[in-house]
């Protein structure tokens, strides 16, 4: 029986508006040193951690399962080993280590691989980050280079031994995997500190998204310091009815901290000081998500906590899902194109070539992606393209990335490299001159006010030098103000021009930024993992002048 034909739809039509991604104030230049860990794989799930010259100890032990690498992992491994040679005559001779579990993601994937790392001299001093961000510098001295931080609640185990150096007068102490920092007032050594209670959730880098996310209903809503009473609810958000949405119902509802049961407001961060008994810290924008860490029960009401331990009503948020796109791998025996559907219906046929008719394979969605052949066919007068598992598609709906012949110079030059097409709102990551994964992005959108700033996504060769697993962005251009204060994947490459996740829309292969580029959260975190310079486990964010080069044209 002859397959039906294909549906014909119109071509995909614009999606809803979004909050737009934001444009973080300029960071100053950093050069640190480039330094992480060089795996390779036994043939008995062994890791081993090659750091020539670092505490003496040449080699430290990962033990750990490796069910999960698969064929990515024999490419990874070569990369890290061959910038293990290169890198580790960088890295200072007494630094300590420390046995610590720990999420060593070799390859970006579902799920980590679990390693214990053991030493013979243990970092037996565990300090906590009680700032937004304690800096790990590449010696010890605050003139010296940053090399990475940790984030508020973020734990490092140091070595015992305190070293003097310029800057800092409660002395440095070496870090895993490597750095130093400054024992001063962003860190606390008491395991009694209320960040301790509070703090105890880390962003889960495996995920596509980090944290839960939330958009906030509404502009207004304050950001409690403290549970209120219903009373002062009342009085700071008015006396409308409050619903949960049902999306909130499922999640997981921790024990209230003491501190908080006992009425007493979260911690003030190091340089963020507030007057005594103030009961909220700022209020929402219109445009404003964030990042819910955890989420608590008091008398019925729900509230959530952000990564800042500030505290919003669950009944004034509405729970953020995330896009579901994204984008293809491309195997080693594979190559470009990749198609993405940009009809709404879209079909893979069978070709019988001896009868040359074709029947229905299966029904394919709206930007559904899989890699393509170069082969064309014309079959009942409509183009065809065949798919690397044999099967037809239409050509007309379909878009095709085939690549850009302005990412051949860099191709022979660059061991890993990103090359973005503003045309086809595309992007193409390449290992070894070979395309290993391809997808749709969202460029800058220029506005429609004559007098606004432009939005256009910058043009150029850069290097990534700054990545962050969540990072603040906001806009304050009149009548499009807007915050995000967790803005997950970060990787700044120019300015304030980066990649990142974007959760608050779905119209990725179209124009809809404010000069960054958008990616899907699945995307952004595969590509956080693949790019250099790495974020060690515990960090929160890296920086290197030497990271992963990104060209970017029209």
């Amino acid at each position: 029986m002859g397959a039906p034909a294909p549906v014909a739809v119109a071509d995909c039509e614009k999606l809803g508006q979004s909050l737009g991604n934001g444009l973080p104030a300029r960071m100053p230049p950093v050069r640190p040193v480039t330094a992480f860990v060089a795996l390779a794989l036994g043939a008995a799930g062994v890791f081993r951690l090659c750091q020539p010259g670092l505490n003496g100890f040449p080699w430290a032990v990962f033990q750990g399962e490796a069910e999960r690498l698969r064929a990515e992992v024999a490419s990874s491994i070569a990369v890290r080993t061959a910038q293990a040679a290169t890198l580790a005559p960088k890295l200072r001779v007494g630094q300590a280590r420390v046995p610590v579990s720990a999420a060593v993601d070799m390859v970006p994937r579902s799920e980590p691989v679990m390693a214990h790392v053991e030493s013979a001299i243990p970092l037996t001093i565990p300090l906590l980050s009680v700032d937004r961000e304690t800096p790990i510098y590449a010696a010890p001295s605050k003139q010296a280079r940053k090399v990475g931080y940790v984030s508020l609640g973020g734990r490092l185990g140091t070595a015992p031994e305190s070293l003097k150096g310029s800057g800092c007068t409660g002395g440095w102490h070496g870090v895993s995997p490597f750095g130093y920092v400054c024992v001063d007032e962003r860190v606390s050594s008491n395991p009694k500190h209320p960040v301790t209670e509070l703090a105890t959730r880390a962003p889960a880098r495996i995920e596509s998204l980090p944290y839960s996310y939330a958009r906030a209903k509404r502009g207004g809503v304050p950001l409690y310091t403290r549970i209120p009473s219903a009373d002062e609810r009342a009085s700071q958000e008015g006396a409308g009815t409050r619903g949960l949405e049902r999306s909130w119902r499922d999640t997981d509802v921790e024990d209230l901290p003491s501190s908080l049961a006992l009425g007493r407001p979260t911690p003030t961060l190091h340089g963020y000081a507030r007057p005594a008994g103030t009961l909220f810290a700022e209020r929402t924008l219109a445009k404003s998500s964030f990042a819910i860490a955890r989420v608590f029960e008091v008398q019925g009401q729900r509230f959530g906590m952000t990564p800042d331990l500030l505290l919003l009503p669950l009944d004034q948020l509405t729970r953020v899902t995330p896009p579901r796109f994204r984008g293809v791998r491309i195997l080693r025996d594979q190559a470009l194109p990749v198609a993405f559907v940009k009809s709404r219906v879209a079909y893979l046929y069978r070709l019988d070539e001896v009868a040359g008719s074709l029947t229905l394979a299966r029904k394919l969605e709206f930007r559904d992606g899989f890699v393509a052949l170069r082969e064309r066919r014309f079959i009942a007068g409509h183009e065809y393209v065949r798919s690397a598992e044999g099967l037809f598609a239409r050509v007309d709906q379909l878009r095709l990335i085939e690549g850009s012949p302005a990412a051949a110079p860099w191709l022979r030059r660059e061991k890993r490299f990103i090359d973005v097409s503003l045309k086809d709102q595309a992007l193409v990551a390449y290992e070894d001159g070979h395309a290993v994964f391809a997808t749709l992005i969202s460029s800058g959108l220029e506005s429609d006010k004559l007098d606004a700033p432009s939005r256009a996504t910058v043009t150029g060769q850069f290097r990534i030098h700054t990545k962050h697993v969540t990072a603040k962005m906001s806009g304050d251009d009149v009548g499009d103000e807007y915050a995000l204060p967790d803005v997950p994947y970060v990787q700044y490459f120019h300015g304030s021009f980066a990649l990142h996740a974007a959760y608050w829309h779905d119209a990725f292969g179209t124009p809809l930024s404010h000069g960054c580029i958008n990616l899907s959260p699945e995307d952004a975190r595969f590509l956080f993992g693949w790019t250099e310079p790495p974020v060690p486990p515990g960090w929160h964010g890296a920086m290197d002048p030497a990271g992963t080069m990104i060209s970017i044209h029209e």
